[in-house]
């Protein structure tokens, strides 16, 4: 009964998603852009994070990365992302800000 149930579904076409290109584009006039992400190579291998925070000119103004330890994607990407918001607190004020 439980396969009668979903025979509907052997059917549907799966795909993988394409990847797309991506490039970076400069902020707008007067804003800054932060960019970070996390990463996990494989379980015998430490957890990594990094950023990097540019202008309009595209100039690096800050650049950070760090080691986790035992941790997947989503807690590494997030442990970027907190730890470039900490870096606002040493730069000089920051009014307009982009994160990606």
């Amino acid at each position: 009964m439980w396969n009668d149930d979903f025979e509907e579904c052997r059917d549907i076409d799966y795909r993988i998603p394409r990847r797309h290109r991506c490039l970076w584009q400069p902020p707008h006039t007067g804003w800054i852009k932060l960019n970070f992400s996390g990463k996990v190579h494989d379980k015998n291998s430490p957890a990594g994070f990094g950023g990097i925070f540019r202008n309009e000119f595209e100039d690096r103004m800050v650049v950070y990365s760090g080691n986790l330890g035992e941790a997947d994607t989503t807690v590494a990407s997030v442990e970027g992302l907190r730890q470039g918001l900490r870096c606002l607190q040493y730069m000089p004020p920051v009014k307009r800000l982009v994160v990606e």
